[in-house]
């Protein structure tokens, strides 16, 4: 679920993690944001180089290998410039088995994330 609202002249997003006749997942969702350059990994907003995407040493391919796909989930945020960014992280996500969705967001908005899946 995506809400928006805008804070002076800044249009900020807040996504909130549940299905879409409003009750919560069962699934525990991370957040990735895809963008040209890379991906940057939430809440603690480490980034990814592009360049190193597939390894299984970067902070996403460990983050990958950490997930139990029966408990946890991904949701992307894709901003405009990242789609080819997004096929990559998608091939990686479901090449695991890992249920993915995933939000378009336009490049000038303030992202906020809140979960309120179940933990």
């Amino acid at each position: 679920m995506l809400t928006s609202e805008i804070i002076g002249s800044q249009k900020q997003v807040t996504i909130v993690a549940k299905s879409d006749n409003g009750l919560n997942r069962s699934k525990q969702p991370l957040y990735i944001e895809c963008q040209a350059d890379g991906v940057i990994l939430h809440p603690k907003q480490v980034f990814v180089a592009a360049s190193v995407l597939e390894s299984e040493f970067s902070p996403l391919g460990i983050l990958l290998k950490k997930i139990d796909p029966s408990q946890e989930y991904l949701i992307v945020v894709v901003r405009p410039d990242g789609i080819d960014t997004f096929k990559r992280v998608r091939s990686l996500v479901e090449g695991r088995g890992i249920d993915i969705g995933y939000e378009p967001l336009d490049k000038d908005w303030k992202l906020n994330i809140k979960s309120e899946a179940k933990n």
